[in-house]
């Protein structure tokens, strides 16, 4: 039985990519090279690789009280941790950023060590009577961010029914006297 082993390689400074393919049982096919100890042919891609996920959607930013706020899309850039999750608050006049806020974790929830590819905003809409932003996020989670205080607040998730309420304690009974 022949086995092929597939490597991924990447020449020069133009990111030409393609696939080394090496197979041990055959005789030199064409278009093929001796690497080392190893023969490989070289197949050169004529398509870009497909991607495992299209980028995230266009969120459109909402300016209020002089300030634009926006998904962040290069946290790495600006002290984030993961990809996807933060909000930005830029000052419309400057350009200048006035903070970053993490909305939500960015899970790799099978354990593997594999890097998550992001989780990102799927809408974004104003509640100017409370001051805050509503934000969905790619996995139909709802937070609400409030800008004064800039606190977050999941307020539903499509994995639990309902949100349990804080927890009161029953009325006292009466006292007789």
């Amino acid at each position: 039985m022949n086995k092929l082993f597939i490597l991924k390689i990447c020449r020069s400074s133009l990111v030409m990519m393609g696939y080394l393919v090496f197979n041990p049982l055959s005789a030199e096919p064409k278009n093929s090279r001796h690497v080392g100890m190893m023969q490989v042919e070289i197949n050169d891609m004529s398509h870009e690789p497909d991607v495992s996920r299209a980028g995230p959607r266009a969120v459109e930013a909402i300016e209020f009280n002089g300030v634009r706020y926006e998904q962040e899309l290069n946290s790495y850039n600006h002290g984030g941790n993961q990809p996807g999750g933060y909000l930005s608050a830029v000052d419309i006049k400057s350009g200048q950023r006035l903070w970053m806020i993490k909305v939500y974790d960015v899970n790799n929830d099978d354990g593997s060590k594999v890097d998550v590819i992001g989780l990102y905003f799927s809408r974004m809409s104003l509640l100017a009577e409370h001051n805050a932003l509503e934000i969905e996020d790619e996995a139909g989670r709802h937070f609400q961010v409030d800008l004064n205080n800039r606190t977050v607040k999941q307020t539903f998730n499509p994995r639990c029914e309902t949100f349990p309420e804080p927890a009161t304690p029953p009325p006292m009974p009466p006292v007789n006297p």
